[in-house]
C-alpha cells in the first residue's frame, strides 16, 4: 500500500472542512507536518476556507500567517478568502493591507478580489 501523500491528505481536509470538522482537519495538518509531508497552497485554502465557513476568522487568518510564514506559495483564492475574512471582521484596512501584500507577491488581483473589497467597503457603510 501507497503511503498518503499532499494529495490524499488534501482531499481528507477539504471534506472535513467542508462538513465542518475543523478540529480533525486541523489535526491532519499536524500530521502532515509530523510526517514532514509538504502542505501546498490546496491545504491552507481549504482550511482558511473551513474556519470562514463557520465564522471562525480570527482562525482563518492565523492560519494564513502559519501557511505563508511556513513559505508555501499563496495563490489568489487563498487570498481572497483571507481578505475577506479581514472584511467580515470590519478591518477593512487589514483587508487593503493584505490586498496590497498579494500584488507585492506578484499575483495579480481579479473581479473576485475587488467584488470582496466592493462588499466589505459596503457593509462598513450600513
Amino acid at each position: 500500500m501507497c503511503p498518503p501523500d499532499t494529495f490524499s491528505y488534501n482531499c481528507l481536509i477539504k471534506v472535513l472542512c467542508e462538513t465542518g470538522n475543523l478540529l480533525k482537519a486541523a489535526r491532519l495538518v499536524e500530521e502532515m507536518e509530523s510526517k514532514d509531508i509538504v502542505h501546498d497552497c490546496f491545504t491552507a485554502t481549504f482550511l482558511v476556507r473551513g474556519c470562514c465557513k463557520i465564522g471562525l476568522y480570527y482562525d482563518a487568518l492565523q492560519y494564513f500567517k502559519k501557511f505563508k510564514d511556513s513559505g508555501i506559495s499563496l495563490d489568489g483564492v487563498v487570498y481572497n478568502v483571507a481578505i475577506d475574512a479581514w472584511c467580515k471582521l470590519g478591518e477593512m484596512e487589514c483587508a487593503m493591507d493584505l490586498f496590497q501584500e498579494m500584488m507585492d507577491q506578484g499575483l495579480f488581483p481579479d473581479k473576485i478580489h475587488f467584488t470582496t473589497l466592493i462588499c466589505g467597503i459596503a457593509a462598513m457603510e450600513k
